[in-house]
């Protein structure tokens, strides 16, 4: 599928599979999320989060009347508070949900900055030096959050008569 083609085909995705992705497929998304354009330089940085039950339960208390979507992973945007903050992560992680459309992935955009203290439970501790460590910074703090994995299946529907 061409980016084109992924432009109509991607929609939000609220039921997803509980399958953890291959562990190739992390590595592909974090290569990807390293590599798209930025617009300004915010610092920013896009973190795989393996762990979705953890950020799914953190943000229960931050957003719960927001929040719907449980999924097995998770995407966050940190960077820091500069002029064109919000744009870079607009623009930015949409590039990477556009490249994981095109790998068949299911993403949601769930949503805009959480409390720092909140999510350093939940934070990516494997991946890149810079993921694991850029909650300890003073200057990046979490930006936005994506649901990350498979779409579940829906059983067949039986058309009457």
């Amino acid at each position: 599928m061409e980016l084109y083609e992924a432009i109509f085909k991607r929609k939000s995705t609220r039921q997803y599979s509980m399958e953890p992705l291959p562990e190739d497929v992390f590595a592909h998304i974090e290569s990807i999320g390293s590599k798209a354009e930025r617009l300004y330089d915010t610092g920013l940085q896009i973190h795989v989060v393996r762990d979705g039950k953890k950020i799914h339960d953190t943000f229960k208390g931050i957003l719960s009347s927001y929040v719907k979507v449980t999924a097995p992973h998770y995407l966050v945007v940190s960077s820091e508070e500069k002029p064109g903050w919000k744009e870079n992560s607009g623009y930015t992680l949409e590039q990477v949900v556009l490249e994981m459309t095109q790998m068949g992935l299911a993403t949601c955009w769930m949503g805009g900055p959480a409390d720092r203290e909140s999510l350093k439970e939940s934070w990516p501790s494997t991946g890149p030096a810079s993921s694991a460590s850029s909650l300890h910074s003073e200057s990046l703090r979490p930006r936005a959050t994506s649901a990350l994995g498979t779409r579940k299946r829906q059983s067949a529907r039986c058309s009457p008569g």
